[in-house]
């Protein structure tokens, strides 16, 4: 900061050193200029976030759900499904059962067995079994045997960038 503003000629470039280390440079740009900006530009931002607080606790639920393709385009539908082994809703409904069961176990922390999460998929939510695959496959974070071994599928690069 001092660097820039001797740099700027916003001041004087004299500095006053001291034994312990510390220095003393001209401060007057910092205090008219920059701290006013600095303070009048985190209230505003504070003040702002302040007038929405009581909206992040509304218990507000949609008339209806808004789908993927009213949002995002065919190709990203499309690039996602190819990517990942199922659509972005199919993604969102999987991701809800997780906070369903969490709310249910009055947990953040949800154990349950692959078979029991995706029975809830499939019955609670409609996904397929491909699609309940392709969730936890992409979701799931499992046990690799070696740490230092790349799982079937993946190369060294992988892991070790």
């Amino acid at each position: 900061m001092d660097s820039d503003a001797v740099n700027s000629d916003l001041i004087e470039p004299r500095i006053g050193l001291h034994l312990n280390g510390e220095y003393d440079i001209d401060r007057g740009f910092h205090n008219t200029v920059i701290k006013p900006f600095l303070t009048a530009y985190f209230r505003e931002g504070f003040e702002g976030a302040a007038g929405r607080y009581t909206k992040l606790y509304r218990d507000e639920h949609p008339a209806e759900r808004t789908r993927a393709d009213e949002v995002f385009s065919a190709d990203f539908i499309r690039a996602f499904q190819v990517e990942f082994g199922l659509t972005p809703d199919e993604a969102v409904d999987g991701l809800a059962e997780l906070m369903d069961l969490a709310v249910e176990f009055q947990n953040v922390v949800v154990e349950t067995t692959l078979g029991d999460l995706k029975t809830r998929l499939s019955k609670t939510r409609g996904l397929s079994s491909e699609a309940c695959e392709a969730f936890i496959r992409t979701f799931g974070i499992f046990h690799r045997p070696a740490w230092d071994k790349p799982p079937p599928g993946f190369r060294m690069k992988d892991i070790i960038p």
